[in-house]
């Protein structure tokens, strides 16, 4: 495993129990540049009804999806592995059917093997994950977990 330092990405995540949710909103307002033809998104808080996503223009926007665990690394006690494997093709499949966002499962462990030290080959690949799903229209939703 290729590892080495990210800093900005260091100094940013840190394992606090508002961390999660912070980055999925925003992974949600911020598509990658590569990512041009999503617009960006924003979440606007809502005591009374929970809150809605809206676009620049303040229209309320829709998002249908799937979950996407193949990046994730799992406690594996069985016969089953616990992750489904997310080939080339599946980001224009899952635009195919209508759906226009990933919950993206990104494993803690796998993003800092080491105290201090971050896998660059993992993000990387990461980064090109969330790159072909913005390619075809479709948002990531970042989901850290640390379950393996």
């Amino acid at each position: 495993m290729d590892s080495g330092k990210r800093p900005n990405f260091a100094g940013m995540v840190r394992a606090t129990s508002l961390v999660p949710l912070l980055l999925a909103v925003a992974t949600l307002c911020l598509p990658a540049a590569s990512t041009a033809k999503l617009p960006r998104l924003k979440a606007i808080p809502s005591i009374e009804n929970g809150g809605r996503i809206v676009d620049l223009s303040g229209r309320e926007v829709i998002l249908r999806g799937v979950n996407v665990n193949s990046l994730g690394k799992y406690w594996n006690g069985g016969d089953i592995k616990p992750v489904l494997p997310f080939d080339r093709r599946d980001p224009a499949r899952i635009s195919r059917i209508g759906w226009n966002v990933v919950r993206l499962i990104v494993s803690w462990s796998k993003v800092e093997p080491e105290p201090g030290v971050f896998s660059t080959t993992y993000l990387d690949r990461v980064e090109r994950t969330v790159k072909r799903l913005g390619d075809q229209g479709i948002y990531s939703i970042i989901d850290f977990h640390q379950d393996g």
